[in-house]
């Protein structure tokens, strides 16, 4: 299964992001420009993508959206609804509402 983790840099993202390829998943690590990227494992794609402005594509081919991105608590309740309700909607726009199986967010 073709696995998007947004946050995948992130302590919780990381975690799943190694648990997931181990299971045999493919886990798409989607991340900043700016993150660093070395601790994600060998053999997993990325995917480069700001949560504030998401691209109408940044869901395609994928078969599971998991949002694991955090601001620290430091982001206004406003960014907090951008940012997840942009992912949202590019997951149901890309995915369409019938064929999104699964949607989940971990957050502290």
């Amino acid at each position: 299964m073709k696995i998007l983790i947004a946050g995948s840099t992130g302590k919780t993202g990381l975690r799943l992001t190694r648990q997931l390829l181990e299971a045999g998943h493919q886990p798409i690590a989607m991340h900043r420009a700016s993150s660093d990227t070395s601790d994600l494992p060998e053999g997993v794609a990325k995917r480069e993508a700001d949560l504030t402005d998401l691209s109408d594509d940044v869901c395609e081919g994928v078969d599971v959206v998991v949002f694991a991105a955090g601001s620290g608590g430091d982001t206004s309740a406003e960014m907090t609804d951008l940012v997840m309700l942009g992912i949202t909607d590019s997951a149901s726009n890309t995915l369409g509402a019938d064929e999104l199986e699964v949607y989940s967010f971990t957050t502290s």
